[in-house]
């Protein structure tokens, strides 16, 4: 279906309409109805993203996260998952990351220090 710019798909309180009430050329609806739409802004679309079903995603290694991200895409293009809430999702997702960098980078200086004493104990009993 070819439609202009802000043209939307027959609706029943309007069927012969082309436009959308907001950018519709009549007034359709008030000025205040329209600024009041616009202050909810995406307040309904918000709400689509709720799963109560859904469980936590496994976002404890790297694989997982990335096996998450993988789902994400295919959503996305599946049409089952908007770009905006695909968006937040892989926020998530980024911040789990540099949770497991920084937890990568904690255990490396536990290490480094594990090595070290390991090292000066070992310097110890050879001196001996």
């Amino acid at each position: 279906m070819d439609r202009l710019p802000f043209q939307r798909p027959p609706i029943r309180e309007y069927p012969d309409y082309q436009f959308c009430w907001f950018h519709s050329p009549e007034e359709l609806v008030s000025q205040d109805e329209k600024r009041a739409a616009t202050a909810r802004g995406g307040a309904v679309v918000a709400r689509t993203l709720r799963r109560p079903d859904a469980g936590n995603p496994a976002l404890k290694d790297l694989n997982s996260i990335q096996a998450f991200l993988e789902e994400l895409g295919g959503e996305v293009l599946r049409g089952a998952l908007s770009s905006r809430d695909a968006n937040a999702l892989t926020r998530i997702a980024e911040a789990s990351i540099r949770a497991h960098d920084a937890n990568i980078g904690q255990r490396l200086d536990e290490l480094e220090k594990l090595a070290a004493a390991r090292a000066r104990s070992a310097r110890a009993v050879s001196v001996l």
